[in-house]
């Protein structure tokens, strides 16, 4: 009988204890979410991205003064508004390009492949992601809401002309871009897709920055798991969502895969899989390879790149 109790005892201690480690597991879950769903609550991103471009020693001020424009607040299903700011060239159209800004910026960012479609003729319509520039929103998703938000935007621009849409995202806006493509919608709603500087996934870009910051792999394993679990059960998404490297194989849009050969951030071998995995062929994809630092193709080599771009579309 007393051996019976001291049982009871034991198994209550580790129920008990298993409960404790469980609550705790779920707020380390929770905290290692919070850290990069709110990555940029104190980031300036409009200032971050003039920043950026006065020192690729871009003229932005002449961008701006040459260019009109217009802001278009666009809003998805959940009555959340998508702040996009519409450039207009200086011939009649032959198209339209939605441009989507990388991580830390805003759609100032984008204001180098911006002039080369306005150049060209080309209406652009470049937004402001989640958490960015005018954006009233505070999580950043790696793209996953983002490219859940291209759908409205996409719809948006195909009310106003039947134009061509052309999709072009750089990094973080690349793999948005991409995650667009794998979707259904993207099929018959838009025309072309360029993935500029992409990274293979959300949790490969989670994982980097845990353990660029001195974490042991196993201490980055256990949050990350229980970072998913908690995204899982409470905010209706999970890593896997994020998986450029998957949606790539369901891209059925022709797609251009640009990748910058000294990358640190997205290696070139990221762009390679990514468009192998790609399941098109002959001039439906292309692939570019530039020797350039992260999303800087555009800066360093512009006339490669604008032939790339236009060597996809065809005119």
């Amino acid at each position: 009988m007393k051996k019976h109790r001291i049982l009871k005892i034991i198994g209550i201690i580790v129920v008990v204890l298993i409960v404790i480690i469980l609550i705790g597991s779920m707020y380390l879950g929770k905290f290692t979410t919070s850290q990069f769903l709110y990555i940029n609550e104190e980031n300036d991103t409009s200032t971050n991205s003039v920043k950026q471009l006065e020192l690729w020693g871009y003229d932005l001020d002449e961008f701006l003064s040459t260019w009109s424009r217009s802001y278009i607040p666009v809003t998805n299903s959940d009555d959340e508004i998508i702040p996009m700011v519409q450039f207009s060239p200086e011939i009649e159209s032959k198209g339209n390009a939605i441009l989507v800004h990388g991580q830390g910026g805003d759609h100032i960012s984008m204001a180098p492949i911006a002039e080369m479609y306005l150049k060209n003729g080309y209406t652009v319509f470049a937004i402001d992601l989640r958490s960015a520039g005018m954006s009233a929103l505070k999580e950043v998703t790696f793209g996953i809401k983002e490219s859940e938000d291209l759908i409205y935007v996409v719809d948006f621009v195909n009310e106003l002309n039947s134009d061509p849409i052309i999709v072009h995202g750089q990094s973080m806006g690349a793999a948005t871009a991409a995650l667009y493509g794998a979707k259904k919608h993207s099929h018959n709603n838009i025309d072309y897709l360029i993935l500029d500087s992409s990274y293979s996934s959300m949790a490969d870009m989670i994982e980097g920055v845990m353990l660029d910051m001195g974490m042991e792999k196993i201490v980055v394993n256990y949050s990350m798991f229980y970072s998913n679990v908690y995204m899982r059960i409470f905010k209706g998404f999970e890593f896997k969502d994020g998986d450029v490297f998957e949606a790539a194989k369901k891209i059925v849009t022709p797609t251009l895969v640009i990748q910058s050969a000294y990358d640190e951030i997205a290696p070139i071998e990221v762009g390679q899989a990514i468009y192998e995995y790609i399941p098109l062929s002959g001039y439906s994809k292309d692939y570019l390879l530039l020797s350039s630092k992260h999303v800087e193709g555009i800066i360093d080599f512009p006339e490669k790149y604008e032939e790339a771009v236009f060597k996809l579309i065809g005119y």
